[in-house]
């Protein structure tokens, strides 16, 4: 391949791509759903979305699920405390079973 050749075939793929980029552009502006009709779509409609965002905007409700974070938190900071624990052998030992006639 000539010097040339590859000149140009460079110049096709950069335009290529250029094309490509302009064209995901378009799509990701103009097609593509946003992250709040996505959610709007896991509750089942904008109006349980509205009734959604009234909840999560309550004092108590945030306050709640704070409580909870830090409870599961808690239990997982001790659950991995005693991970290490566990891992260790077994002290007990297996005994062959005994056979009667």
């Amino acid at each position: 391949m000539t010097t040339e050749k590859k000149h140009e075939n460079t110049k096709l793929i950069i335009l290529v791509l250029l094309a490509l980029n302009v064209l995901l552009g378009i799509y990701i502006a103009f097609f593509k759903n946003d992250a709040l009709s996505l959610e709007t779509l896991k509750v089942w409609g904008a109006e349980n979305m509205k009734i959604a965002t009234e909840l999560y905007q309550l004092p108590a409700f945030s306050a709640q699920w704070k409580q909870q974070l830090e409870e599961g938190l808690q239990m997982f900071q001790g659950w991995a405390a005693q991970q290490p624990a566990a891992e260790q052998a077994p002290t007990t030992t297996e005994t062959a079973p005994i056979i009667t006639e």
